[in-house]
């Protein structure tokens, strides 16, 4: 017998940016449209907790009827998730204590600190540090057997991204080098820097 999946739910901002870049890129009405499609009565409060399959619903259902600017807003949503985070949710004596640091101790602590705090971003998913630089997101609920040819959980790695800029080093990349909707087990992103292949 096949175990239904426990859902959970994730943070705010992966509906309230995504909506925010929706209504600046392509209009109000597609944003409410999106809304809709996703159940949603309204745009959630900053402090309230999503259930994850409507946040599905809601980037799938992007991804669906703008494809040609999805991942243009998903990536715009995803930097402003973080600077909401840590200009609001981080207080700057953390932030300010990683910056001191030598930068693959200051890796190792965002990354480390993105595995205690995943279920803000991974909901019912699992969140696994291979190492500073490589880290994955198994059973993403954003994706919820979605399907795709190529990596489409941009959202997250420009989130992810954002963060190790601002804490680390601005020169810092996030690449999605596997993605469970194109059939791998994982969601895996990597960090390198940009200057090393300029």
């Amino acid at each position: 017998m096949r175990m239904l999946r426990k859902q959970g739910f994730l943070g705010p901002q992966a509906v309230i940016q995504i909506i925010r870049e929706v209504e600046r890129q392509v209009g109000l009405r597609a944003a409410n449209l999106l809304l809709s499609d996703a159940w949603f009565a309204q745009i959630p409060a900053w402090d309230e907790p999503v259930p994850e399959g409507k946040v599905a619903a809601l980037h799938q259902s992007l991804r669906r009827r703008y494809p040609g600017t999805a991942e243009r807003i998903c990536r715009n949503a995803g930097r402003a998730t973080t600077d909401y985070l840590l200009d609001h949710r981080i207080s700057t004596r953390a932030q300010d204590l990683i910056s001191a640091v030598p930068k693959q101790v200051a890796m190792w602590l965002v990354t480390r600190s993105a595995m205690l705090t995943a279920r803000h971003f991974g909901g019912s998913g699992e969140f696994v540090m291979q190492s500073s630089t490589v880290f994955d997101l198994r059973r993403n609920p954003v994706l919820l057997g979605e399907m795709a040819t190529s990596p489409v959980c941009h959202y997250h790695a420009a989130a992810f991204e954002r963060m190790y800029q601002r804490l680390v080093d601005p020169d810092v990349h996030c690449s999605e080098i596997t993605c469970a909707a194109t059939g791998h087990d994982a969601c895996r992103f990597e960090l390198s820097w940009k200057s090393a292949s300029n």
